[in-house]
């Protein structure tokens, strides 16, 4: 109701749910949720639904990486966003995302 994304985080456990791996040290991750804040409601929905990408649009080259634990993305989706690109994707199998923290 009060259009606050912050209840996704509102907790370490949270935190670690949608953005880190079990492995990620407890400090470590109480550190990074202490400098954790709200979100825009709005910059949301624009990113998800509003003004999605375009694509055909984009002519400048590049790759599309990941890794294969990664808490908000798949690698599915990864490789999704590659092909409708029409470029690579490159997923790193053998880290988590704590490591691009």
């Amino acid at each position: 109701m009060t259009l606050s994304l912050f209840q996704v985080v509102a907790t370490p456990r949270l935190a670690r749910e949608a953005f880190f791996s079990d492995d990620l040290a407890d400090e470590q991750l109480q550190e990074y949720w202490e400098q954790m804040q709200d979100e825009s409601f709005m910059a949301f929905l624009d990113m998800v639904a509003l003004d999605l990408p375009k694509p055909a649009k984009v002519k400048t080259p590049f790759a599309r990486p990941g890794v294969a634990r990664d808490n908000m993305l798949k690698p599915s989706e990864i490789e999704a966003t590659a092909r409708a690109y029409s470029t690579q994707s490159e997923i790193n199998r053998r880290c988590g995302a704590q490591q691009y923290a």
